[in-house]
């Protein structure tokens, strides 16, 4: 028998007696600090630590390659019962938001039509099914659209509260925006053209595509790699077990 073949048929039934334990013992073994705490952290430490060597031992080690996919495929049914038991969350907690009548019970009603409906014609037809298409392009896309047009409101009144120029940087971010905006369209070439003395040196055009090319793609790459060194950081806190928020409320 093949390795992997009796690798991953442990693991299934590993799983299956923890459940029928959990369902047989109950509340003992669900308040057990072994499952509640350290059992996730060692699955999280060996799946974390498989991921990250994937990258520095070579294609050719067949074992390892074998263990990777095997890892993959386990991750993606993991992920499948996940997503089975939000749906399951979300269409419980909404049936309850209906029958206590809480505020805006009536948005519930609507979410679980449109969900059930969907699914309907999704299973029935598949992807390609003409009911499954006209719900997506005709209802979805346009209530999508309909809120990053909200979105765009609430950007221009947010981009008017940062652009007052209360200190010296506001100041800068104040004027770097008006030369850009000016830069984008034909009437501030013309409006441009009224200014004396910077006009004679400076095309607007240019001078937007300059700070556009040199000081955003330098903010840019900056935030990029803060924000990469801040997530590896928490990727390794982690998987050494000092940041556990993902397993809720501590007792």
């Amino acid at each position: 028998m093949d390795k992997m073949a009796l690798f991953n048929g442990f693991l299934i039934i590993f799983f299956i007696v923890l459940f029928v334990l959990l369902i047989v013992m109950g509340q003992t073994l669900r308040t057990s600090l072994f499952l509640r705490r350290k059992l996730p952290l060692a699955f999280c430490f060996i799946m974390g630590v498989t991921m990250i060597f994937q990258f520095f031992i070579p294609p050719e080690n067949s074992l390892y390659k074998e263990i990777e996919d095997l890892s993959t495929k386990w991750i993606q049914i993991i992920s499948s019962f996940a997503l089975v038991i939000g749906l399951i969350s979300l269409v419980t907690m909404n049936f309850n938001k209906i029958s206590r009548k809480y505020e805006d019970w009536q948005y519930s009603i609507v979410l679980l039509l449109g969900f059930f409906i969907t699914i309907f014609y999704g299973l029935r037809d598949g992807f390609e099914g003409k009911e499954f298409d006209f719900i997506f392009n005709y209802m979805y896309v346009p209530m999508q659209s309909t809120m990053f047009s909200i979105l765009a409101f609430f950007v221009a009144s947010a981009a008017f509260r940062a652009f007052r120029a209360r200190s010296r940087e506001a100041t800068l971010l104040l004027t770097a925006a008006v030369i850009v905006m000016l830069g984008r369209v034909e009437l501030g070439s013309v409006i441009w053209s009224y200014i004396p003395v910077v006009s004679r040196y400076f095309d607007v055009s240019e001078l937007a595509q300059w700070i556009n090319t040199v000081f955003t793609t330098a903010g840019q790459r900056a935030i990029l790699l803060g924000a990469s060194l801040g997530y590896i950081a928490a990727s390794f806190k982690i998987l050494l077990g000092i940041e556990r928020s993902y397993f809720g409320s501590e007792e």
